[in-house]
This record gives C-alpha cells, structure tokens and sequence, in this order.
C-alpha cells in the first residue's frame, strides 16, 4: 500500500523524496491529532434516552390458564437493555484501536508521543531576533576610525610601475610596494559579572559586526574575570574568550592584550555594576592599557540607570585628542567640571564611557582620530558605593508610576507588550522587540529588564550561557 501510494505522489507530481516523506508525515500526523479528540465517546458511553417503564417494558399479556407470569417474559428485555450501552462503548473503543494502531507510522519520519511532551505538542524554531537593532548605523558610526597604512610586513607588485619600467627600459624586474592595511585592530574586553549575563548576546553581535565590517585588522574578544571577588581578595583576570568555554583556560596578565606598535583599540564593555569597579585592581588596568592605547569603556546602560552603577562616583570632563591615534595619557583633559585641586588628580585615568548608540560612537571615533573633542570621566576607586534600587520598598503602583517618569516612550510601549506574554525572558523580549516594536533599541530592553517592574526567577551567575 504505501510503495503504491509513493509510486502514484512521484509519478503523478514529480515530488522528490523530501517532498514524499513531508506529505506521508504531515498525513500521520493529522491522523494521530484527530484521535484525541475521541475519547469522550469512547470513555463515556453512549447516552441513552430516559425512557418511561411502561416504554421500557412489554404490556403483560392477559392471564390464562398456563400462561407464563409477567415477572418471567420481562427479564430478558431488561437484560438486553442494559447490555446495549456496554456493547456500543466496547465496539466503539475497539475501532478507537484499531484506527490507533493503523495510525501508527510504519517508517521513522513521524515523531511519537513523549514523557517529557504529554500534549503531543510540536515545538517549532525560532530564529533568535538580534540584539543589536540598528547594526548598520552602528558601523556608519566607525567610519572616522577606517584609515589604511602601508604594511611593514607585506609587499605586493606594483603593477603600474613595472609596466612603466618595462616599456621605458625593458628591464623586467618587478617593482614592490607595502600592501595596505587597516590602521586599528581591536580587543574587546568584556566584564563577565553575573549582572553581564544578559548581554553576553550584545558582546558577541558587536564583536561580529566589527569583524564584518572589515576596517579592522584584527579583533579579540576578551573576558574580564573575578570582577565581583573584590571581598575574597583576589584581583580580577583575563581570559581569552567569554562563556563557560573560557573559564578552562589559564588566567592571562593585562599586558598581553597590548601593541607595541600602539595601533590597537581596547573597549572595556561593562555596566560598571561588578564590585572591582570599588578597587584599586581594575583602575591599575584601566591605566595600564591607556598609556600604550585609545582605551573606551562600552556602557551597556542607558544614562538615566547610570546613577544605580559605579559612574555615580566618577567625574565628568572633555577630552581632545591632537594627533590622530595617540593614547589616553596623551589626550588634552579639560578638567572645568571637577572641584578636586589639581594636586589631588594624580590618582585615576580618565576614559571615555560610551553607549552603544551610534551618536556616542561616532563622537568617540571623531575624538580618537583628532577631529572634534568627547566627554569623558576621571575614572578611580571610590568609596561611593552604587545606589541601591528603592524599588523593594515601593508598592505595585508606585514602581508602575516610577517606571513611567524615569523610562523612555519605547521603553513604555515595549513594557506594555511584554507585561502580556505569558513567559517573560530575554529571548522572548527580543522576539517582541523585533515583530512589535522594531523601531525600538536595544537600550530599551535594558530600561525593561532594569526598570524595577521585573525580578529574576533565577538570578544569574558568572560564566553562564545566555
């Protein structure tokens, strides 16, 4: 029967076998779903219609002589009423099995019932929406920083001026020139804090885009670890790679991610959360890097949640740079928004703190290449701690009323659409961000997941996999 019902599909509408096995799968499956939509028939027999006893039962017949008694011609009507129900409901689950086991697929292209799956309940892919909403302003954003320089390594022929020589004075030898090649290559740097989790995704978009975009020679990512083991005493390290996968890995030293050549960008992307950012350790690093590099810090938050994070403590300045290219220590610092006496800025590095927005960016990558100034922070231990959030203590009402002054319009709708899906997580916000609200950004998810309406069922910890 089936080879010739494949026969006559392959025959008739030249399908391919992909094609045969989708349709027999897709007609098994119709049929297994049909089937539990029969169980009230089969577990509950059939109703049977209230009768009066008189309906039920045969007039008595007139007593004669020798006639047998109204109690005896009744009793097999009342045994044969009764059974009937019995026998419907045994016949009709008989062919309830019958059509079970015919439905059954006779080749594995047809999934079965599960433990795990006891709806029978196909799930189905989804690709997972992007972190990054705007990946193409973001690299319009980087085009200050795409400059080309000659090679000290590589040469290639210079056509032009060996086809020069060779008609001028037929020698053919050819002529070399340096190859071209992106001035920058970057090193990513990213905290890996258990507050950092949810946007392990954004780190990994970031570090492809800039990776796609080819302006760079090359790009790292590197994972800053033992940020929130400032009580322990240990001092936080770097690893190659982010995830559980580099946690095997031996812990390298801050110099190792260092150019000599000073060619080489390093973007610590942070929400400044983690407990170093109260330490000596991490600033030590920060100056280490800036006296050989341009050094950024990436800030995953938006500004107005900047208060809640250790950029509370730091100060404000404007940094310009004179030369294309040249390190932190070597940038103009206009320090008119600090109070502090001169003889009292010894201490601390001063950074620029970036969103990822493309405005900030491109400000940032305008200021690296000596074209306009950027602000910046005098970055340093301090002992102001991050603001804790007030939320705890607020009632429903109030935390609704706090999110709708502090969040931004996006923000709000984006809220609204999620406060009605049923399962709340990062993936799912994507997916609605994505099909619902596609103009918004990825700073308003942070404002969601951040805004005190929403509390983790499971918080997460460092090195898991978002």
């Amino acid at each position: 029967m089936m080879e010739r019902l494949i026969a006559e599909l392959g025959e008739k509408l030249d399908l391919t076998a992909e094609e045969l096995a989708d349709i027999i799968w897709l007609t098994l499956m119709r049929q297994q779903n049909a089937i539990p939509d029969r169980p009230s028939k089969i577990d509950t027999p059939p109703a049977v219609e209230e009768v009066s006893p008189a309906e039920t039962l045969p007039s008595p017949p007139p007593v004669v002589s020798g006639a047998i008694e109204p109690q005896q011609t009744t009793a097999e009507p009342q045994q044969t009423t009764a059974d009937k129900p019995q026998k419907n409901a045994d016949q009709t689950q008989k062919n309830a099995d019958q059509i079970q086991k015919n439905a059954e697929p006779e080749i594995g292209i047809a999934p079965r019932r599960s433990q795990t799956n006891p709806l029978n309940c196909l799930p189905i892919k989804v690709a997972n929406p992007r972190s990054i909403r705007d990946p193409l302003a973001l690299v319009r954003s980087l085009r200050p920083l795409m400059r080309q320089v000659p090679s000290g390594q590589i040469e290639g022929l210079d056509e032009p001026a060996t086809a020069r020589q060779i008609a001028e004075s037929r020698i053919w030898q050819p002529i070399v020139k340096p190859v071209l090649e992106p001035w920058w290559d970057v090193v990513l740097v990213a905290d890996e804090s258990a507050s950092m989790s949810i946007w392990r995704q954004t780190v990994l978009e970031f570090r492809q885009l800039l990776r796609n975009y080819g302006a760079f020679r090359d790009v790292q990512l590197w994972g800053l670890y033992g940020a929130e083991e400032k009580a322990k005493g240990k001092r936080p390290c770097l690893r190659p790679g982010i995830g559980s996968e580099a946690l095997k890995s031996a812990p390298r030293q801050p110099e190792e991610i260092l150019d000599p050549s000073g060619r080489r960008l390093i973007v610590l992307i942070s929400d400044c959360v983690a407990a170093c950012w109260q330490d000596e350790a991490l600033i030590e690093m920060l100056g280490l890097w800036s006296k050989h590099s341009p050094v950024a810090i990436a800030q995953v938050l938006p500004q107005w949640l900047w208060v809640r994070t250790a950029c509370r403590g730091f100060e404000p300045v404007q940094l310009t740079a004179l030369e294309p290219g040249v390190s932190n220590s070597q940038l103009v610092v206009d320090w008119s928004g600090v109070w502090e006496a001169e003889s009292e800025r010894t201490t601390g590095v001063c950074v620029p703190i970036v969103p990822l927005e493309p405005d900030a960016i491109l400000t940032w990558s305008q200021m690296v290449m000596g074209h306009s100034e950027a602000p910046g922070y005098w970055v340093r231990s301090s002992s102001i701690e991050p603001q804790p959030s007030e939320t705890a203590s607020l009632s429903p009402q109030q935390r609704v009323e706090q999110f709708q002054v502090m969040s931004s319009p996006a923000a709000q709708r984006l809220m609204g659409l999620v406060a009605a899906s049923p399962v709340i997580a990062l993936p799912v916000i994507r997916l609605i961000q994505e099909t619902m609200l596609p103009e918004s950004r990825q700073m308003n998810v942070a404002e969601v997941l951040l805004g005190g309406l929403l509390e983790p069922i499971n918080p997460p910890s460092s090195g898991d996999k978002s």
